[in-house]
């Protein structure tokens, strides 16, 4: 009780300033045309990370071939190096604008590929 009203004494909200994070596995598209360029479903934004900045994401997907992989706000996207990884390839960017992946066989691959396990998290903190 007396922690509420020393904060809100301050006129701080108690929730804004606390990080958090926020996961999603989306729909996984599958690659079968080298080359060409195949989308995850957009992966929506949680009410409670909208006014934030992103600070990391990580990501996990398994595979039957290598395939080319990006991350993506919109059109700004940014390469994956791999399945799986954590890196702060979003840093600063507004947590409220929606993510999602794109995948690429590589030439001369000429069987689709099964993706599954596609996963992302989001780290996100207030925005500075």
């Amino acid at each position: 009780m007396q922690i509420a009203v020393l904060v809100a004494s301050f006129g701080v909200p108690p929730c804004t300033a606390a990080p958090g994070s926020w996961a999603a596995s989306p729909e996984v598209p599958r690659p079968a045309v080298a080359g060409r360029i195949y989308r995850s479903a957009i992966v929506a934004v949680p009410e409670r990370a909208a006014a934030q900045e992103i600070r990391r994401v990580a990501w996990h997907w398994r595979a039957g071939a290598a395939l080319q992989a990006w991350l993506c706000q919109r059109e700004h996207c940014r390469k994956l190096p791999g399945r799986r990884g954590r890196e702060a390839l979003f840093n600063g960017r507004p947590a409220a604008i929606p993510l999602h992946f794109r995948f690429r066989l590589p030439a001369g691959k000429t069987r689709a590929v099964d993706i599954s396990q596609l996963s992302l998290v989001v780290e996100y903190g207030m925005a500075r």
